[in-house]
């Protein structure tokens, strides 16, 4: 699981506690590399949007509650004023989502 703080992490807390489900947390980073380890080594299971599910060849784990819907967008400026920093976070974003339609 994300840290405290992250909204992902709240929702995903709101989500289980609402369906009445029992959990422990059991790892926390905000290192999505360790996450996925844990995911990947059978450690248990831990929220993830579509794409990453897809994209990492996990298959969504049945009978858990939904996550709501979280909408991110970024503005992204033209080439000739955006700095590396942007043009590269866009990069990565465009590829984890370009299979969202």
């Amino acid at each position: 699981m994300t840290p405290p703080g992250s909204l992902y992490r709240q929702l995903a807390i709101d989500a289980v506690d609402a369906a009445r489900r029992r959990y422990e947390i059991a790892c926390v980073s905000a290192d999505f590399n360790v996450l996925k380890a844990a995911v990947r080594a059978k450690l248990g299971v831990a929220p993830m949007i579509a794409p990453a599910i897809e994209v990492l060849g996990m298959s969504a784990v049945r009978d858990l509650p939904r996550i709501v819907d979280v909408e991110m967008s970024i503005v992204h400026r033209q080439k000739r004023n955006s700095s590396v920093f942007e043009d590269e976070l866009a990069g990565i974003f465009d590829n984890l989502f370009r299979y969202v339609s």
